[in-house]
């Protein structure tokens, strides 16, 4: 059912809550490592498979402490939160693309400008 969600909401994870309070991340990777090794593991429960602890951020966390968290972490997805409420998972194509605006900004090479721009207007 997790992968079904993934895939509908083209979406590469999902945070695991109980209670309202994040326990835990099911990535796609996850579940292509447990349907290469045995298939029928994919009707485990998603807290049988999920990584845990869960690792998160505030919003207010510096994009160089969550490239550092992440990297230590050898973590791709990042979730963030508000007040112990989960606002939104930083990934590392989200950090590349912030690089490559800080880097480049204005002068970003051409064929690479649309996708590193898609949803991070410069002004």
């Amino acid at each position: 059912d997790a992968l079904k969600i993934m895939v509908k909401k083209d979406i590469g994870s999902l945070v695991v809550a109980e209670k309202k309070k994040g326990i835990g991340i099911i990535t796609e990777r996850d579940v292509m490592k447990i349907a290469a090794s045995n298939p029928d593991m994919l009707q485990n429960k998603v807290k049988e498979i999920m990584s845990t602890p869960l690792i998160t951020i505030t919003e207010d966390t510096p994009a160089w402490n969550a490239f550092r968290i992440m990297i230590k972490s050898k973590i791709r997805r990042l979730p963030i939160e508000k007040k112990g409420k989960l606002i939104g998972i930083v990934s590392t194509r989200d950090l590349f693309r912030w690089v490559m605006i800080v880097v480049y900004g204005e002068s970003l090479p051409e064929d690479i400008k649309s996708v590193v721009l898609e949803g991070y207007p410069i002004s």
